[in-house]
């Protein structure tokens, strides 16, 4: 049987595959826009109207409005967040849903303790070899992948094909959903005149031939936004942004001083910004590659010179810093600052960043 063949074969509606989905079984999905709309929206439907009872699903930066957090679907499902944002946040609050504190470096190796029945993701259309692509999901895809024993695809064709990083072959794939869910835009933060002169002051700081890491918000767009001036920046980062794309469009990026991946941007996540999924698809110079070697401390120490840009909420006297809670409420986002200050740590030249708003009553 050729390669299209097989395809159709496995091609199916988004309720085949939930009714495929067994009761009792844990269901993985990959994380932010590689959260599969049209599979998770079939399996809540299931889960509503009893056809289906304690599924586990595990999830990851939740960015949308999904139904599985629906009440009614909650009887029959439960939400476990490795990382979590947004309604999810709220679920777990509440405590209508689970969290597993980590690092998000160690994620592929947690899901070896782990059950994994089913793993459901976005990824690319399929290429004339028969492989599909996580495109802007490297992150901790593959530990999944290695580890299901059901694994179904939801074909978006805005989801870059990256050169590198995870890839699935229809042989190995139980379903194909062809997926006509729109690209999920999520917007930037608004730069205000603080953000804006706090990127400015920290951007100072910023050597030409630096490497930078940068998280997501005002702030750390504000820094990206300084650093258009700079020459022979590299990326090595979680999150890849519209800011950092800027940069390269702005000749500011050219890798060329980084002691591994020269002449190359890695990273291991992108969501939200058409221009970066854009920027990774079938693109030699951007290194997709999974969490646990981008952001392991080992790799980081190689980079001279590494410059680590995050939003906070709290530092204490004792220097610890707290990027995920806020109001006493439980933990939403999960494991970044551990890692950062371990990698940062060890570096000849390093800098972490930690930018936050402070105000004092008149």
């Amino acid at each position: 049987m050729d390669l299209k063949e097989l395809y159709l074969k496995k091609r199916m509606s988004a309720g085949d595959i939930a009714s495929q989905i067994g009761s009792g079984e844990c269901v993985h999905t990959d994380l932010a826009a590689a959260i599969p709309p049209g599979i998770i929206q079939a399996l809540a439907k299931r889960a509503k109207s009893g056809e289906v009872k304690d599924v586990k699903l595990y999830t990851s930066l939740d960015i949308g409005q999904y139904e599985c957090l629906d009440e009614e679907a909650l009887k029959n499902i439960t939400p476990i967040s490795w990382f979590s944002s947004g309604r999810l946040a709220k679920m777990i609050n509440a405590a209508r849903a689970d969290i597993i504190p980590c690092n998000y470096s160690s994620m592929p190796a947690l899901h070896a303790l782990t059950p994994v029945d089913v793993m459901v993701a976005v990824v690319s259309p399929m290429d004339r070899h028969g492989y599909f692509s996580t495109g802007g999901s490297a992150s901790f895809s593959q530990s999944v992948i290695d580890r299901a024993k059901k694994i179904y695809l939801e074909v978006c064709p805005w989801m870059p094909r990256a050169l590198t990083g995870p890839i699935i072959h229809i042989s190995q794939v139980d379903g194909v959903f062809e997926s006509e869910a729109p690209f999920g835009r999520v917007a930037k933060a608004p730069i205000d005149e603080i953000s804006k002169k706090i990127g400015e002051l920290m951007a100072e700081e910023v050597p030409n031939g630096a490497t930078i890491q940068m998280g997501i918000g005002a702030v750390p767009e504000a820094f990206g936004m300084a650093l258009l001036d700079k020459k022979d920046m590299g990326i090595h980062t979680e999150l890849l942004t519209e800011s950092m794309i800027d940069m390269i469009e702005a000749g500011a990026v050219t890798n060329l001083q980084k002691p591994i991946h020269r002449g190359r941007t890695v990273a291991t996540l992108a969501f939200g910004s058409k221009k970066v999924l854009d920027y990774i698809n079938d693109n030699p110079a951007c290194e997709m590659l999974t969490v646990d070697y981008v952001n392991n401390p080992a790799v980081i120490a190689m980079h001279p010179n590494f410059i680590s840009v995050n939003a906070a909420l709290e530092v204490d006297f004792y220097g610890q810093v707290q990027c995920g809670v806020g109001r006493n409420k439980a933990c939403f986002r999960v494991g970044r600052t551990v890692g950062l200050r371990e990698r940062c740590g060890c570096i000849e030249g390093r800098m972490q960043l930690y930018c936050l708003f402070v105000y004092g009553k008149k």
